[in-house]
């Protein structure tokens, strides 16, 4: 084989592959290759499976149609795109984007709008946009989803940017609803603005990473509320609405190095007025002035004007329609967020703190208090200071945030407990210590920063919103869902919210693969499809492992975290315990260095190996925060932020009336089946008891209290109930009534605080002794907030998602990330090479190269073409071959003709049982045929299918005259079977008969023909069916010419030869065989000692070589055994002609045949020694070869 000066791929320990040309051959399989780098290289034919990758000869836009499809050839064709400053390459109907990290230019979205074909456009967002819309204006509209995936900063933010600035150019805008404010396309797009500063921030890996999930839908009807035909009138927009998932609140607090907080504050700091600065207290030296924005050492990005984005900003929410005071209360309690973050706790000397363990056990114990008994509280146990002065950050928080002074400090290093025990309640104060205060001061910034969000999209769904009759009517209308969701991240330490971030990436992979190689692949075999099977990564092991539970199998991760966050006093080293035992051996879960077994663990995720560490777990996965600060922020004097909490406690409140409401219906149903039947039992007469709805069964009332303040799993008390809980007394839940807020004394109150209390659970039990339950009345003292799943709650989330992505039509955009460093025009093929094999790009590519991406239904073939026909060629559409009745046409087979008659090459599609496939590509061709010249094409048209249908009619016929000639071939072979048979039967009669008469002349004849007479009964048992068994006469036992014996060890053996097999065989070729059987048959006590039920003779031997010997029993010689080679399928293990002889020299020499162990015996001694002749001499010498 010579290669000439062919270009070829070369594996290259830097570049993973480069280009070269084999310059000579210079063995039988060794080339000298010299490689794009001017180095020569040789190349092992044998080791590289005999053949060289082939360069291709050009880029392609679409990767199906590079000539050749391998690793190398993808990588080279997405480098020299990127190059060329073309980021975007299609797989078929899936988008490639690499990431420019530059501006590109972008092509006219009217060019785009107005092509015929969308296989003309370059490959872009655009192009995917108008795919998904265009889908939306045929007669059976199926909703669409646009999936942008890749790792983190691989340009997703940016790409669904792009899409979406398409969508809202390319529909027809609704009417505002609101004079001076910006129609619905232009809402959604200033919107975005809103959420990038809110929820992205620079991390490691990106300048522009989005710290939370989005799921934007866009729903459309036809303009003017007109019926949909193909390709007819414009699409309206006639809502919009954004689902968020998981913002990582965590980031308010700290970060990494080199990383930043949310853009917004860094925003403020640098566009905002001389006067916001004022009101704000912005320190003299900005962002380093405050905690959570310093401590990383990043306050600024090149890449991020913070400046130039807060005026986006300002301008979004202008167009949104946020009032001015809305707007002021955001950033204001932005600011006070910040504040807060700059606030220090440090204990008195006077504090039980630091009076000993001893006291603070007492204190932090809680003393139960009642009567007159009022809790001494010492306000000075712990000082709140601050950074820039004592009291500077405290009152600028408190004047920002709307709070007062005294509640915020008592909220902040107090925590209570309330117990309600009938009209008595029972208040516990403890004194936390500095970290559970800097604890309780983080919860209270999250949940404050995760409000404003939550508010900040509620805000713009609203403005999303449609008019009445809009949102009736996008219930129901087709929408483009489009998916912006955090990329797959891997840092130096991995928290939970990583594991969160990649577990949400393990299901959008999960999703790709099922849409675009498990469907694709379960499609063709239902179609009846051709196509080549293709192996694709599975990740459905690792998604058991972090989020599944089964009975009988180890629960997932976070099932298990949130276990170990109900246990009282758990530690973030008994969770890395408990994860490592739970899930051993997993080979998703591979065993992290021993050193660092105590607090972290591995997952071997689809893009590789990370490792988590387990410190802070059960805090983060906590989303609850103390009852007390809950209530502190609703009696918040700023509007916004009262407003947001409010709501939050309503919804909540809702939410547990709706479930105690459907346990009740569900009691009271359950109650009312078993008093009728009863009833019916009673009076004679069954009634059927109808099942109950299924829903939760009833909950007892009575729960364990949880205390209130502390946010810290890993400093529980014993017996709590959830985080932070303690205590075992129960407690009513809420029945919709607002509970007494237990106000704590001020120092020093004595016994007014008590009456306070006893007052309030009073007038509190007064109200709620007028809502009974078949329980009585409910009592809801104020507490701390039942534990709330971070993790599994994000399960649930994310399994919606995915069930409302199966339920849609899903567009995959796949970004690629071309360096680590984020640095423009630089792709580095290692680091890209790795991102398309975890994801399954390569695999994809071979897939959709040799399969048919494009499927269309013969019904939308025949809605798109029959016009045409009857508009141009009338006379095909009344041809009885294309009808199924005389008014319906078969839509399959107009089809078939309409590929055939325009001359669409078969190449390019199949035909399936219900679509048309296409190739990628393929579809293009059909699409481009509505508008050419039909004039000019309708007389080859109509010639065309005129032929297909006499071709189908000539094969049809031919067909059914093969199946006649078939038919009558096949009858007469079985005719002729049946004479055979019955001739053979009648000689078997006729030779009986003949034998028969033999026998009864003889014995018509003197007693001299005795021995005659023998042979003749030998002769005639030889003509009659074997008989099994032996026969009884005249009381004696006597065996017949035939015997049967059932050989083999029965439960004794294992493996193939197990069980045992009947044998039939002559009983006097027996006795004259060998000594076992002669021995065996002469004594007659045999005959009922060793027989079964059936009247077998019991040989317990192994049957595999019986059938040998009792060939050698019948004829005097038989084959020897030889060796055996399994075949694919058989569980029979191999063995050699040396093992096999062996054994059967033991079970001749069993059954005393000599003259066979002779023949076996020289047969192995041959095969053992049959290469040395002085042992061969030697074994002739003795007589021991035959």
């Amino acid at each position: 084989m010579t290669h000439g000066a062919e270009e070829v791929w070369i594996r290259d320990p830097v570049d993973s592959w480069v280009a070269g040309k084999v310059e000579a051959q210079v063995g039988n399989s060794t080339l000298k290759v010299l490689t794009a780098k001017g180095t020569t290289v040789t190349v092992d034919m044998a080791a590289a499976g005999g053949e060289l990758l082939t360069c291709n000869p050009s880029l392609e836009a679409d990767m199906t149609s590079l000539w050749h499809l391998h690793e190398p050839g993808v990588l080279h064709n997405l480098r020299g795109r990127f190059e060329r400053l073309e980021p975007y390459t299609y797989v078929a109907h899936l988008l490639v984007a690499v990431n420019p990290l530059q501006p590109v230019a972008q092509p006219e979205m009217e060019t785009v709008r107005a092509a015929p074909s969308l296989s003309v456009v370059a490959p872009h967002p655009y192009a995917v946009a108008e795919s998904a819309y265009r889908a939306l204006l045929l007669p059976q509209a199926t909703s669409q989803s646009i999936v942008v995936s890749g790792e983190s900063g691989a340009g997703k933010t940016e790409s669904t940017k792009i899409v979406l600035r398409y969508l809202a150019w390319r529909a027809a805008a609704a009417a505002s609803k609101a004079s001076g404010s910006a129609n619905l396309n232009e809402r959604i797009l200033q919107a975005n603005p809103i959420a990038e500063s809110l929820g992205n921030g620079k991390t490691q890996r990106n300048h522009n990473s989005s710290r939370f999930g989005k799921y934007i839908r866009l729903s459309f009807g036809r303009a003017g509320g007109r019926a949909a035909t193909g390709g007819g009138a414009p699409l309206e927009l006639l809502v919009g609405s954004i689902e968020t998932y998981l913002l990582e609140t965590s980031r308010v607090i700290r970060q990494l190095p080199s990383e930043r907080n949310f853009h917004i504050f860094y925003e403020m700091l640098a566009g905002a007025s001389a006067a916001q600065r004022t009101q704000w207290r912005v320190p003299t030296n900005g962002p380093m002035g405050f905690n959570v924005l310093s401590h990383s050492g990043c306050v600024s990005v090149p890449q991020h004007p913070d400046a130039q984005c807060f005026a986006e900003l300002t301008h979004g929410l202008k167009c949104l329609g946020v009032p001015s005071e809305q707007q002021a209360s955001l950033l204001a309690c932005l600011a006070g967020v910040l504040h807060l973050g700059n606030l220090e706790f440090v204990a008195s000397p006077s504090s039980p703190i630091n009076k000993g363990l001893k006291n603070a056990r007492r204190l932090s114990g809680g003393r139960r208090m009642s009567g007159g008994d009022a809790p001494r509280m010492d306000p000075s146990a712990v000082r709140i200071g601050a950074r820039e002065s004592a009291d500077g950050a405290f009152a600028t928080a408190c004047a920002l945030l709307g709070l007062e002074a005294s509640a915020l400090e008592r909220g902040l290093t107090y925590r209570s407990m309330t117990m309600q025990r009938g009209a008595d309640s029972e208040t516990v104060h403890v004194v936390l210590d500095t970290d559970k205060c800097a604890a309780m001061r983080e919860g209270l910034m999250k949940a404050i920063y995760s409000s404003l969000f939550e508010w900040a999209i509620a805000f713009i769904n609203t403005q999303l919103s449609g008019t009445t009759s809009q949102d009736a009517s996008a219930a129901s209308a087709p929408f483009i869902g489009l998916l912006d969701i955090f990329g797959f991240e891997s840092f130096a330490t991995n928290s939970l919210e990583q594991l969160l971030i990649n577990f949400a990436n393990e299901k959008l992979q999960a999703t790709f693969n099922l849409h675009v190689f498990a469907a694709e692949q379960e499609l063709y075999v239902a179609e009846g499809i051709a196509w080549r099977a293709v192996a694709w990564p599975d990740n459905a092991g690792c998604i058991a492992l972090i989020a599944h539970k089964e009975r009988g199998v180890a629960p997932g991760l976070l099932h298990l975290l949130d276990e170990m966050c109900r246990l009282p006093k758990t530690t973030d080293a008994e969770l890395a315990e408990r994860l490592h035992s739970a899930h051993v051996g997993n080979a998703f879960f591979p065993k992290p260095d021993p050193r660092r077994l105590k607090d972290s663990f591995r997952i071997l995720h689809y893009a590789g190996e990370v490792t988590y560490s387990v410190e802070g777990f059960l805090a983060k996965n906590n989303g609850s925060l103390s009852q007390d600060l809950v209530a502190l922020c609703q009696s918040s004097s700023d509007p916004l932020l009262s407003q947001i909490f409010l709501e939050a406690e309503a919804r909540a409140e809702q939410k547990a009336e709706a479930a105690l409401a459907a346990s009740t219906a569900r009691v009271d149903a359950s109650r009312a089946a078993k008093a009728q039947s009863a009833s019916a039992t009673a009076a004679g007469t069954p009634v059927p008891v109808p099942a109950p709805p299924p829903m939760a069964p009833p909950k007892t009332p009575l729960r364990p209290l949880t205390a209130s303040g502390d946010n810290s799993p890993s400093k529980k008390g014993k017996g709590a109930a959830g985080p932070g809980g303690v205590g075992d007394v129960p407690v009513i839940p809420k029945l919709g009534l607002k509970s007494v807020r237990l106000e704590e004394p001020a120092s020093g109150g004595g016994g007014n605080g008590s009456e306070t209390t006893r007052a309030r659970a009073a007038s509190f039990n007064a109200a709620a002794s007028a809502t009974q339950t078949p329980r009585g009345p409910l009592q809801t003292p104020r507490g701390q907030k039942s534990f709330q799943s971070v993790g599994l709650t994000f399960v649930r989330q994310m399994g919606c998602l995915v069930s409302e992505l199966d339920a849609t039509r899903c567009n995959f955009i796949r970004c690629l990330k071309p360096n680590a460093q984020m640095a423009p025009r630089v792709f580095d093929n290692t680091y890209s090479l790795t991102q398309l094999r975890h994801t399954g790009l390569l695999q994809c590519c071979e897939l959709l190269k040799h399969g048919y991406p494009t499927r269309i239904a013969y019904a939308e073939v025949a809605e798109r073409y029959k016009p045409v026909l009857q508009q141009h060629c009338p006379q095909v559409l009344t041809l009885p071959w294309l009808r199924v009745s005389d008014v319906t046409l078969s839509n399959a087979r107009l089809t078939s003709a309409v590929l055939y008659g325009f001359e669409v090459p078969k190449a390019l599609y199949q035909l399936g049982a219900t679509k048309a496939f296409f190739r990628a590509g393929g579809v293009s061709a059909l699409d481009e045929l509505r508008f050419c010249d039909m004039v000019a094409r309708a007389p080859r048209l109509v010639e065309r299918i005129t032929r297909l249908v006499v071709l189908r009619r000539f094969r049809l016929a031919l067909a059914h005259t093969r199946l006649g000639l078939a038919l009558i071939q096949l009858h007469r072979s079985v005719q002729a079977q049946r004479r055979w048979a019955a001739a053979r039967g009648h000689a078997k009669r006729v030779q009986y008969a003949t034998e028969l008469a033999k026998i009864q002349r003889l014995r018509r004849e003197p007693p001299a023909a005795t021995r005659l007479q023998s042979a003749a009964e030998a002769a005639l048992e030889a003509a009659r069916p074997a008989t099994v068994g032996a026969v009884m006469s005249k009381g004696a036992k006597r065996f017949e010419m035939w015997v049967s014996l059932r050989v083999g060890l029965g439960g004794e053996e294992v493996g193939t030869f197990a069980g045992t097999q009947v044998f039939s065989v002559r009983s006097a070729a027996l006795k004259a065989a060998g000594t076992h059987f002669r021995a065996f048959f002469t004594d007659a006590a045999n005959v009922d000692a060793n027989r079964d039920d059936d009247g077998h003779y019991l040989v317990r031997r192994s049957w595999k070589h019986f059938g040998a010997v009792l060939e050698y029993i019948r004829d005097g010689s038989c084959e020897l055994p030889r060796g055996y080679t399994p075949s694919t399928y058989d569980n029979r293990p191999a063995s050699s002609d040396e093992q096999e002889l062996l054994e059967f020299v033991r079970e001749a020499a069993f059954y005393g045949l000599q003259p066979l162990v002779r023949q076996a015996s020289t047969r192995l001694l041959t095969l053992r020694y049959g290469s040395n002749e002085v042992m061969m001499a030697a074994l002739r010498s003795k007589g021991l070869l035959a």
